[in-house]
């Protein structure tokens, strides 16, 4: 009987390894100027014509190959990078699989030319579907050339997928703008059909920055540059209102091009909040990690990598673009200014004696009946005041004599806030004026506190129910509770499994004021289930995610509602224990806390 299993042959091999290295002409170019990178070139020049679909060339000064180095580098897993598997843990040059040049050979026809510094002359090689047609000794300078004509000429039903010209130029000019960005220190030139697209000389990361992405740091950029632990982040970032629907993102990791949703995520965490609904913000960013923290051997393009603990690197962003953003002087330093006292003219129902007085604490209204002039008819309309309302910003007289001049009134000790609706906070600043919503305010600072407590060893206090509760819950809501009852104790409750699907409750967190009879619990629980089933990648975030879930469900659940009046101390309160927060701007799910008007924008509104 035959045997159903065999050994493919190397045509085959060689051609399902080019389906995973070559994608399209972007992929040959990628892999051919990382080759260049890795030896040592400091300038690099790249030629492509219709789109790459035509044909490539890539030159470079670097080292180079002997005639017998040529011969092998056209060979399945040769590579000068690695000698030993160990060398997979700590990588410092961009290849190192050994498959590009055979996966390229194997679909174009290709003419390598090279000379290292100890031979005498260059060697010249014509390939074509991977098979060596001739090899010729040359004579050349120092560094290798590379040129690639017919991709996919003898793989017609992968050439089909290629796209037009203008889209395969675009991939190929994205994928030269992010290599030359990681590599500041190599010059760089790029032509399409013979015009010059690119000229990038060696400087700074600054000056690459500049000239790569046309942007102006302080202006529509924001210079990004933090180091910590072993850790660097450098580059820039779009300012805030400079961000649009879609920009240009590039991520260098130890200088590979790669792509990773969590540090992305991690950037525009960093804005605390401040980008604009529904967009997104540009960057150019180079990170530098230990090589023995990430993995970048889990892609057959090497395009993506993974940390050995991706928390670290997300926080490590996100605190760097924040301090920037901060320092950029888009994230507006919570400084009150003192308020200017409300004059309002009251009749308190002493006879015929009036008597003037200035409101020196919003939200602590008169009670009783007040009186507000009205200078345009002469009239006294009466104004109900009492303690579920809030004193207007209103000082109008018929005579302007019976004012009080405003210094002569002494101004208060402290900043007041005016509420909304029972909803809003307002508040005078510097720069003009905020409104925090107070549910996802408190929402962000129950957050915080949770996730300090959960990162920590330490336990909150709780207090002691006076009837301890036992609850029953489902299946899918006890495996839930029993995963989470740790982080439960940790955060106040006192809790525990009591078999079967019941758990006995004696203490909550103190000052709890919505336990319901365990309610509370129950509701946590249930939008812990939800929030999980929703975002079920949670990667980089600085907490575990059982221990972020619990901690978003039991904020929302516990922060004071919408409609609930605050006393001034309260909102004061408040306020302060939100910017005293690492992410003031943003709800923990994502929502904005604050709005601001500049002085600029309310002036806009009142235009003409």
């Amino acid at each position: 009987m035959a045997n159903s299993i065999r050994i493919l042959p190397d045509e085959t091999v060689n051609k399902i390894a080019a389906g995973e290295v070559v994608e399209r002409p972007a992929s040959i170019v990628k892999e051919l100027v990382e080759n260049a990178l890795d030896a040592d070139s400091d300038r690099v020049n790249i030629e492509v014509w219709r789109g790459g679909r035509g044909r490539i060339r890539i030159t470079d000064n670097g080292c180079g190959m002997s005639h017998d180095d040529a011969l092998l580098s056209l060979e399945r897993h040769a590579t000068s990078k690695i000698r030993e598997a160990d060398d997979l843990n700590a990588l410092r040059t961009l290849g190192f699989r050994g498959e590009a040049m055979p996966s390229i050979a194997a679909v174009t026809r290709m003419t390598l030319e090279t000379r290292d510094h100890a031979s005498p002359a260059g060697v010249r090689l014509d390939i074509e579907g991977g098979k060596i047609r001739q090899v010729s000794e040359i004579g050349r300078s120092q560094g290798t050339s590379v040129d690639i004509a017919d991709l996919f000429f003898n793989t017609p039903a992968r050439k089909k997928f290629l796209k037009g010209a203008e889209t395969e130029w675009r991939h190929i000019s994205q994928t030269v703008t992010a290599l030359a960005l990681a590599n500041p220190q190599v010059a760089f030139t790029l032509a399409h059909d013979g015009r010059e697209t690119l000229r990038a000389t060696k400087g700074s990361l600054d000056d690459r920055v500049e000239a790569l992405f046309r942007v102006r740091t302080g202006e529509d950029a924001i210079s990004v540059s933090s180091g910590h632990a072993g850790l660097s982040t450098s580059g820039y970032v779009s300012s805030p209102e400079h961000s649009k629907r879609s920009g240009n993102q590039v991520l260098v990791i130890n200088g590979r091009w790669v792509r990773h949703r969590g540090i992305t995520q991690a950037v525009t965490d960093g804005y605390g909040g401040l980008l604009p609904k529904d967009t997104a913000p540009s960057f150019a960013l180079c990170v530098d990690v230990d090589p023995g923290s990430v993995d970048v051997n889990v892609h057959p393009s090497k395009r993506e990598v993974k940390f050995s603990d991706a928390r670290d690197v997300y926080r490590a962003v996100a605190d760097a673009v924040r301090a920037a953003v901060r320092q950029g002087g888009d994230i507006p330093e919570w400084n009150l200014q003192e308020a200017t006292p409300i004059v309002i003219d009251t009749d308190v129902g002493l006879g015929d004696e009036r008597v003037s007085r200035t409101t020196t604490e919003y939200g602590a209204p008169p009670t009783g009946t007040g009186v507000i002039s009205n200078s345009v008819h002469g009239l006294r309309e009466p104004l109900s005041l009492d303690d579920s309302q809030i004193a207007l910003p209103l000082a109008i007289q018929e005579d302007a004599s019976e004012v009080a001049p405003l210094e002569e009134t002494p101004a208060p000790e402290r900043p007041r806030f005016f509420q909304l609706h029972g909803s809003y906070i307002l508040a005078q600043v510097k720069q003009g004026l905020i409104i925090v919503d107070q549910n996802l305010a408190h929402q962000r600072v129950l957050y915080e506190e949770a996730a300090a407590r959960l990162e920590g060893d330490t336990r909150a206090p709780g207090q002691a129910l006076l009837f301890p509760g036992t609850l029953e819950f489902g299946l899918t809501e006890i495996v839930t509770v029993r995963e989470v009852m740790p982080y439960l104790e940790q955060i106040g409750f006192g809790i525990r499994d009591f078999g079967g699907n019941t758990v006995v409750v004696d203490a909550i967190p103190t000052g709890l004021e919505a336990w319901n009879e365990g309610e509370l619990l129950r509701g946590i629980v249930t939008d812990l289930i939800s929030d999980r089933t929703a975002h079920l990648d949670l990667g980089d975030r600085a907490l575990t995610p059982a221990a972020h879930f619990l901690a978003v469900a039991y904020a929302r659940r516990v922060a004071v509602p919408h409609g609930k009046l605050m006393h001034v101390k309260e909102m004061e309160n408040l306020i302060d224990r939100l910017f005293a927060c690492s992410e003031p701007y943003t709800s923990p799910t994502g929502r904005p806390t604050v709005s601001r008007f500049s002085l600029d924008d309310l002036a806009r509104r009142f235009s003409q």
